[in-house]
């Protein structure tokens, strides 16, 4: 009797061992696949000192600050005396205090190694976000790829491999969602291009930097010229700040200055100090400081790529070649031909959406800036392709053009992906309030591949409405032509009264404007209230 009942509880055993360790390698039963953010430049890079204590590489700390406040003030002193050569070499000085520990090596290799915050991949945070028990914790049930933006996104895009490979093993998924912004994109198409789409179900594309930023293109070949742009200038304050009590009330004051021609004459003094004194300060300390970081290398367009390395490398010999090995590998291996890439692994399954800022002004520090951009990078090159009208411009209307924007300023026929490339008027690089961060999780969540007419309240061409809410593009506003003193009076009576009231209501929710932080914290919908959305 004894041997039976042993027998039978072997037998029970030798099922139920093999059945457990099926559950436990069993793929994950939801239908989401979890979602891997990478941020983008200028995040937090913190140096593992290796005694349990962490130094801040990025941003620049007191001490750095504190150090170099001598030395500007000395710069800034000797410009007024018309010492130029002291201008410059106190000015290099302060520069190297506040930015040497950040800076890279002449190979493209940081000199002190740096980390981004990463998401612990030992939880299945992606899981439990799936089934609403996480409601702004632990990165809101996304895992962010921390890198260090300074170096090559192709290094970095070999991180993300082993990282993603992580994610898929925690979650038991065989795919995931990749959703980068600026930098991070030129990461993340590092990593499609290296290793195909495989492992990607999605990739979510915002204000996309890679195929690069002419504002970066004209300061890799010394090309800066502020003189005689005080209309550009109020054009793009206009543009970037307009559309809330306090961006008005800062328009308005400047074009004040500006019909007081005192913008005029300090644009004339930088223009001076730019003709004087840029080329030398780029051989005393920018071309160490800035063009050493292969990660800003990536923002150069393929335009700008070659003049580029022969204004800052030309004379330096051997000095930069590791450097531009590695700058070539990303440019002509990545950035040139991108598009055809993501097309072919579309074709092979993978869904591609790309979301692009427009209608906003560059900054007129260069020749010829007519290019619309989200404030930073320019709409044709973070849309891969579209075609913008030049500021102050529209394109000639068309009925017959469906990818044309109600306000005739970008065609989108010409993207690489026309039907899966969305536009928001006035969206700028990293604003991201709740309605456009609810758009966001919309194209991370939607099955298949969402299209520009898939959702109602997610057509092509949105417009950001005093950075709160989204709506349909329509008509571009009307010009306030009233002179600038009555349009500041007017401001300044507006944002004193919303200051009283929010005094009044300290618990008033204010739109947050840190782009991606905020996405990783905010209230989730539900899958099934996706096709109303929510308009801001």
């Amino acid at each position: 009797m004894k041997k039976a009942i042993a027998f039978i509880l072997a037998a029970v055993m030798l099922v139920m061992l093999p059945a457990g360790a099926f559950a436990d390698s069993a793929e994950c039963r939801c239908d989401t696949p979890p979602v891997v953010m990478v941020n983008g430049f200028a995040t937090d890079l913190t140096h593992d000192n290796g005694d349990g204590t962490t130094k801040s590489v990025f941003p620049m700390g007191a001490i750095e600050i504190v150090s170099a406040i001598p030395s500007l003030a000395g710069a800034f002193a000797a410009l007024a005396a018309g010492e130029h050569e002291l201008f410059r070499s106190l000015l290099s000085k302060a520069l190297f205090r506040l930015m040497g520990h950040m800076m890279c090596n002449p190979d493209g290799t940081a000199k002190i190694s740096a980390r981004s915050y990463q998401t612990p991949t030992d939880t299945d945070i992606h899981k439990r976000d799936i089934h609403g028990q996480y409601q702004g914790e632990n990165d809101g049930g996304r895992y962010i790829f921390g890198y260090d933006w300074r170096l090559d996104p192709v290094e970095s895009a070999r991180e993300l491999e082993k990282y993603i490979e992580q994610v898929k093993k925690i979650t038991r998924h065989d795919k995931v969602v990749l959703c980068a912004h600026s930098e991070g994109t030129c990461v993340a198409a590092s990593y499609i291009s290296l290793y195909g789409s495989k492992n990607i179900e999605k990739v979510v594309f915002l204000s996309g930097a890679f195929q690069g930023i002419t504002l970066v293109g004209n300061l890799f070949t010394k090309n800066l010229d502020v003189k005689g742009k005080a209309d550009a200038f109020e054009l793009f304050i206009e543009t970037f700040l307009g559309g809330d009590t306090t961006g008005d009330f800062v328009s308005s004051l400047f074009s004040v200055l500006k019909d007081a021609f005192i913008v005029d004459m300090l644009l004339c003094l930088v223009n001076n100090i730019l003709e004087e004194d840029l080329d030398a300060l780029y051989d005393e300390c920018l071309t160490e400081i800035i063009t050493t970081m292969p990660g800003v290398w990536s923002f150069v367009p393929d335009d700008y790529y070659e003049d580029a390395k022969k204004a800052l490398y030309s004379d330096t010999g051997s000095k930069y070649s590791a450097l531009t090995k590695l700058t070539d590998s990303y440019h002509y291996g990545v950035q040139v031909g991108l598009g055809d890439r993501l097309k072919a692994a579309q074709k092979n399954g993978l869904s591609v959406c790309v979301s692009m800022g427009y209608a906003i002004a560059p900054i007129p520090v260069y020749d010829n800036c007519v290019d619309q951009t989200d404030m930073l990078i320019d709409t044709k090159y973070g849309s891969l392709g579209a075609t913008c009208a030049p500021i102050g411009t529209t394109l000639k209307a068309d009925g017959a053009n469906k990818y044309l924007s109600s306000d005739l300023l970008v065609d989108a026929s010409t993207c690489a992906f026309p039907d899966s490339t969305w536009f928001v008027r006035y969206q700028d690089h990293n604003d991201f309030c709740d309605a456009y961060n609810e758009f966001v999780y919309y194209l991370l969540t939607a099955d298949g591949q969402p299209t520009v007419t898939s959702n109602a309240a997610f057509p092509q061409f949105m417009a950001c409405d005093g950075h709160k809410t989204l709506v349909p593009a329509g008509a571009l506003p009307k010009a306030d032509t009233r002179p600038s003193i009555i349009r500041l009076g007017e401001n300044t009576y507006k944002l004193i009264k919303e200051l009283i009231a929010i005094k009044n209501q300290p618990s008033r929710r204010r739109c947050p404007r840190d782009g991606f932080a905020v996405f990783f914290n905010m209230p989730r919908t539900s899958k099934s209230s996706q096709s109303s959305g929510s308009l801001r």
